[in-house]
């Protein structure tokens, strides 16, 4: 008996875990609680009936987590998506939802698609066979493409200058870019290949990882979190509930 109940307890959902990746507020919204509740849960445990939802987060995240980072799986809980209707928003959803394992299941295909397929095993090829193209290629006026290799991840970047706002919002989305098709048609690997706007420079970028490449398992393994782990412990350990909240980033 004593046996299984530790067995038990071991696969119980270890809270901190997805704490540290989409943040107390995130998680005090799904399980409907306050921040001052999820500290509370993080040092006497959180409550059975919640688990569920809770590990669906914890499920849907992680992955983003791993190969992006804590606050691209945070933005895709709050970014508006199609086909979890009536929720809209993914953290809605974990929240709400009657079948939890049932959006679940949607959001963790979604986050495949979105996060996890842009991987390639030899980027050094594709980055040979992008750059010939390019050496190549007569692409439409003030524009031009630029490929470069770093860090396990093969980035395309499309420059441009004195176009619309429209059409920059359709490029920041990979959509609509210069002679896309026959690009495809000389590199078919970036069929796959992930769209984000540059911050800095604004100049919209796609990009592939290296496959089995997690560049965010760094911040997931980092000493900042087993010093705010350790914080935790320290805390409920010398006065229980009720201590200074610690912050998880």
């Amino acid at each position: 008996m004593h046996n299984q109940l530790n067995t038990r307890k071991q696969e119980r959902l270890d809270l901190s875990e997805l704490v540290w990746i989409i943040g107390y507020q995130l998680t005090a919204y799904i399980g409907r609680v306050t921040v001052e509740t999820v500290a509370e849960w993080l040092q006497s445990g959180l409550p059975e009936e919640l688990e569920g939802r809770m590990q669906a987060a914890l499920d849907v995240a992680l992955p983003i987590a791993e190969v992006e980072s804590e606050l691209i799986a945070q933005s895709f809980l709050i970014e508006s998506l199609d086909g979890i209707e009536p929720y809209g928003f993914p953290a809605l959803a974990l929240r709400d939802a009657g079948d939890v394992q049932a959006i679940r299941i949607a959001l963790m295909e979604t986050a495949k698609v979105k996060f996890l397929a842009n991987e390639t095993s030899d980027l050094e090829d594709v980055e040979r066979r992008l750059s010939n193209w390019i050496a190549q290629l007569e692409v439409p006026e003030k524009t031009k493409y630029k490929v470069l290799l770093r860090d396990d991840r093969l980035f395309l970047k499309l420059l441009h200058a004195g176009f619309p706002e429209e059409q920059q919002a359709r490029w920041d989305k990979g959509e609509d870019w210069p002679l896309w098709a026959e690009l495809i048609a000389e590199v078919p690997e970036m069929a796959i290949s992930r769209a984000r706007p540059d911050i800095e420079s604004g100049s919209p970028f796609r990009y592939l990882r290296r496959a089995g490449s997690k560049p965010g398992r760094r911040f997931l393994n980092s000493p900042a979190k087993k010093k705010w782990l350790h914080q935790i412990k320290a805390q409920s350990t010398a006065s229980g509930v009720g201590a200074e909240e610690p912050a998880p980033y």
